[in-house]
């Protein structure tokens, strides 16, 4: 198949190193692929400043507990600012959708034959899942994406 060919050039060779190196780099790559596609296909501004207002709104809202129509108030900003941000975060989820969903499954033909000691608990996709959090928050914080 096509996909393995690609696949295999790209990481295939990690595998030969060490299954967990694999694993690490392929997390890595992927991770810093859709930080920068977050980045470059969101209007970065509009979402740090709406992240701004919705942490002073919190804020008001804790402060105003006592006043149910100012809560309303709140409330529905908060709402419009959640659906602005989500539609903002559609359209690089909608870009990465198919090449990671093409990469998993590539991912679970290849590493179904590993049972390393760090697999076998979390598997490769814990694995996967647990160094994604951890990247995605620092590419986050190393590129300034919001």
């Amino acid at each position: 198949m096509v996909l393995d060919l690609i696949f295999n050039f790209l990481f295939g060779w990690s595998i030969n190193i060490h299954p967990a190196f694999a694993i690490l780099f392929i997390t890595v790559v992927t991770t810093l692929f859709s930080t920068l596609v977050y980045k470059f296909t969101t209007k970065q501004k509009m979402i740090k400043e709406l992240k701004e207002e919705t942490k002073k709104l919190n804020k008001e809202m804790r402060a105003s507990m006592n006043n149910p129509k100012r809560m309303k108030e709140i409330e529905k900003t908060l709402w419009g600012h959640n659906m602005t941000l989500f539609k903002q975060n559609l359209i690089p989820m909608v870009v990465t959708l198919i090449p990671f969903f093409l990469l998993f499954s590539w991912l679970s033909t290849t590493f179904t034959e590993f049972v390393e000691p760090l697999f076998h608990y979390f598997g490769w996709f814990g694995t996967y899942f647990i160094l994604t959090v951890i990247f995605t928050f620092l590419f986050r914080k190393i590129l300034r994406v919001y």
